[in-house]
């Protein structure tokens, strides 16, 4: 009845056999099993107190926030499991408020932004930055063009180029295609393949991209040392020079702000796009047939996303077609 025994049961008996991705299951064993409860370990689980939860989150709360957030929650489910299956009475989680609050992020991109974060890109290396223009060019979540496969890559080749996500790495467990802009296909194409590895990319082929904290810096940097060299200044002032704020998820929330009101495409369209899930249409049967009617227009807007990034980064302005994509949307 420890918590590292249990631990393990919950981990075998409920969160494997609910298919969870493997990034929900890395978390939970995050929560579970590793430093933040370690001295938990050995502790009966009915030992643990409402007390101890709530001093535990505070601790990790004051070193990162949000993860103190994300452990309440991964807690909750696993003493709301216990007490289902009468290893204890009920959950010391029930009633500890998250220690931090949350808002939902608005932050995106300004045309600004994008041509320096796209100028920068390249300063990280050819996987990196081929791996963060196509996030802006695409719309997806991190994780799955992090882990893109060389097999998921079709159509490069032909006139329909693009991805194809297979259920289990997508967030709704839905199989998913991303069609490929030119743009996004030259940048793939710039990727160099390396022998026996199957991922798009990776420093070897056989591991997908981290350390994405350093990243990030490293980006931050090369981009507050261009805005420094541009304002003819020579000395490079994070505090001045940097762009606030921003995080690699703000690159699909730029692509949505951008398709909607930039370009005017219709908003279920950019749903279809970055496989964002919402209201009765898009679900069941009615689901499987937009996703599948709206390739036309998702690799229309997709295009069009791609000529407006190029126009940003070049300043030479494409021809229009936004009135063609208003009107097939």
């Amino acid at each position: 009845n420890t918590w590292s025994a249990l631990a393990e049961t919950f981990m075998v008996k409920y969160a494997q056999r609910q298919g969870l991705r493997q990034s929900t299951l890395r978390d939970y064993r995050r929560a579970l099993q590793e430093p933040d409860v370690e001295d938990w370990f050995a502790r009966p689980v009915a030992d643990i107190t409402r007390r101890d939860i709530r001093n535990r989150l505070d601790t990790v709360a004051e070193r990162a926030p949000i993860h103190a957030n994300r452990l309440r929650a991964y807690w909750g489910k696993f003493f709301g499991w216990l007490a289902e299956h009468e290893w204890i009475e009920t959950s010391p989680v029930l009633g500890v408020a998250r220690p931090v609050p949350e808002r939902t992020r608005v932050r995106f991109l300004t045309q600004q932004e994008i041509a320096d974060v796209w100028r920068a890109f390249d300063a990280t290396g050819a996987a990196f930055a081929g791996m963060i223009k196509v996030l802006l060019l695409t719309g997806q979540r991190q994780g799955e063009i992090a882990g893109l496969k060389w097999s998921e890559v079709t159509g490069l080749d032909g006139d329909d180029p693009r991805l194809e996500l297979p259920p289990e790495r997508t967030k709704n467990s839905r199989p998913h295609i991303v069609s490929l802009s030119g743009l996004a296909q030259e940048v793939i194409e710039s990727v160099p393949q390396i022998e026996g590895g199957d991922l798009v990319f990776s420093l070897d082929g056989a591991r997908a991209i981290n350390g994405w904290s350093k990243l990030k810096a490293r980006l931050d940097r090369a981009i507050g040392e261009a805005r420094a060299e541009a304002a003819g200044e020579e000395k490079y002032d994070a505090g001045k020079h940097a762009i606030p704020g921003w995080t690699f998820h703000d690159l699909r929330r730029t692509l949505v702000t951008g398709m909607i009101e930039v370009l005017g495409i219709a908003p279920h369209v950019v749903e279809a796009v970055v496989n964002h899930l919402s209201g009765q249409s898009r679900a069941g049967v009615a689901g499987i047939y937009n996703r599948a009617v709206l390739l036309p227009q998702r690799r229309e807007a997709l295009e069009a996303w791609a000529k407006h990034i190029h126009a940003i980064v070049s300043g030479v302005e494409p021809a229009s077609n936004v009135a063609t994509l208003k009107l097939r949307a």
